[in-house]
């Protein structure tokens, strides 16, 4: 099944089904482009197709917090996304532009722009940081806070675009189901947050950007709930998310080198017109 008849095809594992439908967009005809699974399944594919000798394997997997965390991989056919996860590259692009062009309430965004002196991508991560921060501390101190379908509306004021940490931090423990951290060491964690250096690219999980995003600053007309028009914009933004977009990652230069060192066809060429 994974044999490689051609010397010059390569097999591009990714993590799920909908990192397969955005890359193979992009990747050559020669590229197999398999979703994994997860990002540990990923790894552990690789891991398993180099152990039994298939050439021209190579993987993508979500930064997550691997740069932050400093942690590194020993496989030199394993890429990260240049931001924490796919959606934050595809909102750091300028898919983000043609998506607020089309769906985009355009009296909302002037508004929070005048208020808070930030264009939306600013908004963004300003209210991000805080969300990823605590998702960041409760992965690494194994305290099991749920995140899961968390209801930014409940903390976030869509008129002024304001994050009520307090609001936050009562939601978050009122759903955890076992209580492995309190109040106070969770508003220490937010005032790190608050002083932290570190990429916000890096520490912005990607559904939290796209809830706060839908929220916000897509027209209600698109969905009158936030979580359905969440559920509906990420899906426009990866459309949004062109081959023109993706050239401009880290992630597609780094392919590219691999490529050239291995002799492999993995990214589609665009011939000159």
């Amino acid at each position: 099944m994974w044999r490689q008849r051609d010397g010059s095809n390569s097999i591009l594992l990714v993590e799920g089904d909908t990192d397969r439908r955005l890359l193979r967009n992009f990747m050559a005809e020669n590229c197999r482009v398999v979703g994994t699974d997860g990002k540990q399944n990923t790894i552990r594919v690789l891991e398993y197709l180099e152990k039994w000798g298939v050439d021209g394997v190579l993987a993508i997997i979500d930064d997550d917090y691997d740069r932050l965390e400093g942690r590194r991989y020993r496989f030199s056919n394993l890429f990260h996304t240049d931001t924490h996860d796919i959606e934050t590259m595809i909102i750091r692009s300028h898919a983000l532009d043609r998506v607020l062009a089309e769906f985009g309430d355009e009296e909302r965004i002037s508004a929070l722009g005048r208020r808070r002196k930030r264009n939306v991508r600013e908004t963004l991560l300003d209210l991000g940081v805080p969300i990823g921060y605590l998702r960041w501390m409760s992965e690494k101190n194994g305290w099991r806070l749920d995140f899961d379908d968390l209801p930014v509306d409940a903390f976030v004021n869509e008129e002024e675009g304001i994050l009520d940490e307090a609001v936050m931090l009562r939601e978050l423990l009122h759903r955890a189901r076992h209580r492995l951290v309190g109040k106070t060491e969770l508003e220490l964690v937010l005032k790190s947050a608050a002083g932290a250096d570190q990429d916000p690219w890096l520490i912005c999980q990607g559904h939290d950007l796209v809830d706060l995003l839908a929220l916000l600053f897509i027209k209600k007309q698109v969905k009158a709930d936030w979580r359905e028009r969440s559920r509906q914009v990420e899906g426009i933004l990866r459309v949004a998310f062109t081959e023109e977009h993706f050239r401009q990652t880290d992630l597609c230069r780094e392919l590219c080198r691999w490529e050239e060192r291995n002799g492999r066809a993995v990214v589609r060429r665009v011939e000159a017109g």
